[in-house]
């Protein structure tokens, strides 16, 4: 599923569920933050071409932003946003798996405050040389070595 996120100056921006959990007690989803940060509303095709964010504004080390975030979140939303689609994704990300290297995120409004804050950042910095694409989290690849 991909969502656009309406910011403060009037950009969008734009995250992707990786994984829906539905039989826990609240709910959860891993969410894979993306670079898209543009006046025009993103399109399908904006989604597939995009990376995933890196964190690299103060106390952050360059840090992908995907993590889990509680279904019930969802529902006491102070963020606009609004699902433009969705897409396959062909891996599993089971939410026990604590070696993963997921955090539990909370809220859609730290990852929309936490678009807003890297971009302003890079406004005066570098930005990261990440480039872990959506692509790489959703599709598997096809060629078999044998």
């Amino acid at each position: 599923m991909k969502k656009v996120i309406v910011l403060a100056n009037d950009f969008f921006g734009g995250i992707v569920v990786l994984e829906a959990v539905k039989d826990t007690e609240l709910g959860m989803n891993l969410i894979a933050v993306t670079r898209i940060y543009q006046k025009d509303k993103p399109t399908l095709s904006d989604f597939e071409k995009s990376n995933v964010l890196n964190l690299s504004f103060p106390n952050w080390q360059n840090h992908l932003e995907i993590a889990w975030c509680y279904r019930i979140a969802f529902n006491k939303l102070t963020v606009a946003f609004e699902n433009i689609g969705n897409i396959k994704v062909e891996y599993d990300f089971p939410h026990d798996n604590y070696s993963s290297g997921f955090y539990y995120n909370g809220t859609l409004e730290k990852f929309k405050n936490d678009i807003e804050r890297q971009m302003e950042f890079e406004l005066k910095n570098s930005k990261s040389d990440s480039k872990t694409t959506i692509k790489s989290l959703t599709k598997k690849n096809k060629w078999k070595l044998w």
